[in-house]
């Protein structure tokens, strides 16, 4: 035996409620009261400490929102086994005597996590200002989140579906973080994923740990030179066996005063007659939603816990806009005119609510879990169009009315299962039923009556009813430099709709469908700190009743819109290379990806020899994209923190039988910094830049945004106060677009009022780290592909 000979203790931390893994808790070696060795326990709770010599030594391990444990520990030979050390859920920290700062961003294969409870600003921001910095998203100068670059993702809380999605912008503007303990960037979506939906997915994780007490929030913010407001409140109680909690948000804005403006002009390359179509825009938005959540759980033993919870929806938006077109030969004289007044309300509400229930076994994360939910998503809305005719265009009115119903019902089985320490299976199954019903026509005004509401000259009847049944497994290998998982997901889908309509008369369609997925990871850790990712896998998108729906909306006879009901599900095939970095003060994820898909779902607008636009969807786009990212987090201290993430890729897209083809190189980056002032005060300072984006068709132009909040707590932190400024630079913001295909070729512009100040308070009491359970598994639906704006209201 040398004197250099390392004596090393190894074990794992579990929580003493249910043996799952207590992350990065702090474990220190102790020899009279000085600490040999501290590290942090990795995200399956195992640590190994090392010390120079043998002898009687005291293991501490400490996690905040845990009693520390410490006991004792001889060290005779090269390596001793600690076994599983449990820790019992509590709040006296006073024994703690070595603290390690955990990192704020990990990741693996599949998905990359932000913590925020480990976040030093989140007590103080909202979920808006976390997402700033979290990897892989951007928020535009409008409040419009991206993932990647792209907007089509779908939102979970808690690993299920949520409402959230249909104002997700506005909610993330009044939900404080303080309510979230992290966020999960999931890319590379596994088999235990549903198949179908967009092709990131953003999980919001709520779950904390939990022990006898309450605690609570409110917050509002109000703009000192707009007409927006939005707050929230959060209350949570525990006691015993029973936990409850009930969050509620709103929001709320009217831009009378800070109207918008666009204008475009297009040449129409097949007409000579109308080759020039101009238009000048100018109008504003408002409207208020509200989103409130109920969470239930009971669990009689360690083994067993039923989780019941629900949500509730509302809200309505109206946009009025003054549209002046004009149209013109090919040597610019004026051959059609006339101006248009625009007024759109839409009201929406709807509710969800499920069922959990939780089997655990004695192996730790053995679990069987099992779901039910059913969500009714009823929205009606109207529109009244005022033609004004100025040249060769008749004047008249038009009301179009419009509701849609959908009722969804889904029952899910899960089941993971670590056969021993270096392997593991996971299996499930899910079934979805879903009814989707849609109307709309269209009432002209008929002097002297008027509109007449049973008018049904003009309509369209839509009910689609749909099931998806889907079984996957899974397969996994773990060891401590290298894992790897393996599996499969089979979903069999049948779609049938009847339709009826005052152009095509009665008729139906359907389809059935069936679809295998596979999903391949690897990863490889050469030490610690560092790993290295591969991952494959597919994704299926469905197109929306929208998409779907033969209804000609012709209300404007040169702008034509009608939906494609032969639209089938589309595939994208998406490979992965990603690289992290993790320390307690660093980390940074390097990614290299791409996306095929031969059958993607894409909008195409063309333009006949009279000059008359047509949109409709097509499923035969070829798209092509490949990107580059980078995040660098850095956190020396609860002083400062500094995070920027950044973005280049290139997209191709492609139609073949109408020879559209559109390819771009774009680029976007994100630069956040939080730094502590005086006692108790912190700013925020950031910036943001995006080159743009490419669709089949079209191209948006680039845009700039920054940032600054100044923020000072009160009353031992439990009350803060906020103000904030939005692009202090830019009174206006300047959206720029372009579109071109072998008919037309297309320059619009808008500009929004940008520039914004707000003031905002923050009042937290009671306990803190009490938050209901949540069960390992449960339902999640992002199967359906939106036609529509899913980020928020109009602006």
């Amino acid at each position: 035996m040398t004197a250099q000979q390392k004596f090393l203790l190894r074990g794992q931390v579990v929580d003493a409620a249910n043996d799952s893994p207590v992350s990065f808790a702090t474990t220190a070696l102790l020899r009279d009261s000085t600490a040999v060795a501290a590290v942090a326990a990795d995200a399956q709770g195992r640590f190994e400490l090392s010390a120079e010599a043998a002898g009687d030594y005291r293991l501490q391990i400490t996690m905040v929102g845990y009693n520390p444990e410490t006991q004792p520990v001889t060290l005779r030979t090269a390596a001793t086994d600690a076994g599983t050390i449990r820790l019992r859920q509590g709040v006296d920290i006073d024994q703690v005597t070595v603290t390690i700062q955990k990192p704020l961003v990990t990741a693996d294969a599949e998905k990359t996590t932000y913590s925020v409870e480990d976040d030093p600003q989140a007590a103080s921001s909202t979920l808006e200002e976390i997402l700033r910095k979290v990897p892989q998203l951007t928020i535009d100068a409008e409040g419009n989140v991206k993932l990647n670059g792209q907007s089509d993702f779908k939102v979970l809380v808690n690993g299920r579906s949520s409402a959230m999605f249909k104002n997700f912008k506005d909610v993330i503007r009044s939900m404080p973080a303080s309510q979230i303990k992290k966020i999960e960037v999931i890319t590379e979506p596994s088999m235990k994923y549903d198949a179908e939906g967009a092709g990131g997915i953003i999980n919001i994780i709520t779950a904390r740990k939990e022990f006898d007490g309450y605690n609570g929030s409110l917050n509002y913010n109000t703009g000192l030179d707009t007409r927006q407001q939005y707050g929230g409140a959060s209350l949570s109680v525990q006691k015993g066996k029973f936990a409850a909690s009930v969050q509620a948000f709103f929001f709320q804005m009217n831009r009378r005063n800070r109207p918008y403006t666009s204008e475009s002009r297009r040449e129409n390359f097949a007409s000579e007659q109308q080759r020039y179509h101009t238009s000048e825009s100018t109008g504003y938005g408002k409207g208020h939603n509200e989103y409130v959540t109920l969470n239930l759980s009971y669990q009689p033993d360690t083994l067993n816990l039923v989780t019941l919870e629900g949500s509730l929806w509302t809200g309505a938006w109206k946009n009025s806009s003054d549209t002046r077109i004009r149209m013109s030969d090919a040597a610019e004289t004026p051959t059609v005119a006339y101006d248009t007044h625009d007024y759109d309300n839409y009201p929406y509400t709807g509710f969800q609510v499920g069922a959990n229930y939780e089997r655990r076994f004695r192996k730790p994360e053995h679990t069987l879990t099992v779901s039910d939910m059913v969500e009714i998503d009823p929205d009606k809305g109207y529109n009244l169009v005022t033609y004004d005719g100025v040249l060769n265009y008749p004047s008249s009115q038009l009301y179009k009315r419009h509701t849609s119903r959908s009722f969804t019902n889904t029952f899910q089985l899960d089941y993971y299962n670590p056969l021993a320490e270096h392997h593991y299976v996971e299996a499930g199954s899910k079934y979805i039923y879903r009814i989707n019903k849609g109307y709309q026509n269209e009432i002209p005004w008929i002097d002297p009556v008027g509109f007449d509401p049973t008018n049904t000259t003009k309509y369209d009847d839509l009910r689609q009813r749909q099931q998806i049944f889907s079984l996957y497994f899974g397969y996994g290998l773990k060891f401590s430099k290298v894992s790897a998982r393996a599996g499969v997901r089979m979903e069999r889908t049948w779609n049938h709709a009847d339709a009826d309509n005052s152009r095509e008369g009665i008729y139906d369609y359907g389809n059935r469908l069936l679809n295998f997925i596979p999903y391949l990871s690897f990863t490889y850790k050469p030490r610690d700190g560092h790993n290295l990712s591969l991952s494959y896998t597919e994704r299926l998108r469905r197109p929306s009743i929208s998409m779907l729906s033969t209804y000609l909306d012709d209300s404007d006879p040169y702008n034509t819109s009608q939906g494609n009901p032969d639209l089938e599900a589309s595939t994208t095939h998406t490979l992965s290379l990603k690289y992290n970095y993790f320390s307690p003060k660093w980390s940074g994820t390097f990614t290299l990806s791409g996306h095929l898909s031969n059958d993607g779902i894409s909008s195409w607008t063309s333009v006949d020899d009279q000059g008359v636009s047509h949109t409709t969807y097509s499923n035969n786009v070829r798209e092509r994209t490949a990107s580059a990212r980078l995040s660098v987090n850095y956190s020396p201290s609860e002083k400062f923190s500094f995070a920027l993430n950044g973005r280049g890729g290139y997209s191709h897209y492609r139609l073949p039988q109408e020879e559209i083809s559109t390819e771009e190189f774009t680029f976007d980056q994100n630069l956040n910094m939080n730094i502590a002032l005086w006692k108790a005060a912190t700013v925020s300072l950031g910036e943001g830049y995006n080159s743009g984006s490419a669709n089949l068709g079209r191209k948006s132009g680039d845009y700039f945004y920054s940032y600054a909040t100044l923020s000072q707590k009160f009353f031992d932190k439990k009350l803060q106060i906020s103000v904030s400024c939005y692009n202090p630079f830019t009174k206006y913001q300047t959206y720029s677009s372009t579109a071109q295909t072998p008919t037309y070729r297309s320059q619009s512009r808008s500009r929004n009022h940008s520039r914004q100040f707000s003031i905002g308070a923050y009042w937290r009491f009671g306990k803190q780290n009490v938050q209901v359970r949540k069960t390992r598994k449960s339902i999640s639906n992002d199967d359906m592909m939106d036609g529509g704006n899913k980020q928020g209201g109009k602006q």
